[in-house]
């Protein structure tokens, strides 16, 4: 599956309805903007840079910009949060405005800027990759036909050309990483990426795949292909995924 921000957009719960609070009645008093309203216009203004990434299990997102406020979700790592501002608030520095879901409501709430991986972070690995394949399906929906997975690579982080690489997407995606988690995008558009979110625990030896793969199957190189290592993987700080925002 090839991902999009209008797709990414979709694949948040970004259409969903959210709820007003009660006193605000309609033609009384101005109806404030709903969190889906504050995120098209994030998205309007920074594209990709709206969106971040659980950078560890079970992150809280919060009712209030506070330690001691109530948790209104958990998040596991690697799980995709939209933002309504990619900036810290000036108010609450520290803290991004996020949404979660409660009583299947999607509603404001906030998130400890150090719990996040934001997406200009993701850098391009150049080596000591310890991923060697990646396999997975992914089911059809609407107009899109699903299909069978089956990427290769080199130790350097490359994705190499096989037989069973037959939309020869060696040429057209590269791997990023920051904090355990990494993605198949495109280096020539940062709006194109491949579906899953994946993690690596690399001292465990595990990586893991996100809705739409199914039946995800890895295979790391051996230990002593990636021996002298300082860092496991090695990623180019020259390129990111995109530019760090600036501030409208």
């Amino acid at each position: 599956m090839y991902l999009k921000a209008a797709t990414l957009f979709a694949l948040t719960g970004a259409l969903a309805c959210a709820g007003v609070p009660l006193g605000y009645t309609q033609g009384l008093v101005e109806t404030p903007p709903v969190p889906g309203d504050q995120f098209r216009h994030c998205l309007a203004e920074y594209s990709q840079a709206c969106f971040a990434y659980a950078s560890r299990q079970g992150i809280a997102l919060k009712s209030e910009p506070q330690e001691t406020a109530e948790v209104v979700e958990r998040a596991p790592l690697g799980d995709l949060l939209t933002l309504l501002d990619p900036f810290e608030s000036k108010q609450h520095p520290g803290w991004l405005m996020t949404r979660a879901i409660r009583d299947n409501q999607m509603e404001e709430a906030w998130v400890r800027r150090s719990d996040v991986v934001l997406t200009w972070e993701f850098q391009r690995v150049v080596g000591c990759w310890p991923v060697a394949s990646i396999d997975w399906n992914e089911e059809g929906a609407g107009e899109y036909g699903g299909g069978d997975f089956r990427l290769r690579f080199a130790r350097s982080g490359r994705l190499i050309a096989h037989k069973g690489d037959q939309d020869e997407l060696h040429k057209r995606y590269a791997v990023y990483y920051a904090g355990g988690i990494f993605f198949l995008w495109n280096p020539r558009n940062t709006e194109d990426r491949l579906g899953p979110t994946f993690t690596l625990d690399y001292p465990r030896r595990r990586v893991t795949a996100s809705i739409p793969a199914l039946k995800p199957h890895f295979r790391l190189f051996k230990d002593e292909a990636l021996k002298g290592c300082a860092e496991i993987p090695k990623v180019d700080p020259a390129q990111p995924i995109m530019p760090a925002p600036k501030r409208r």
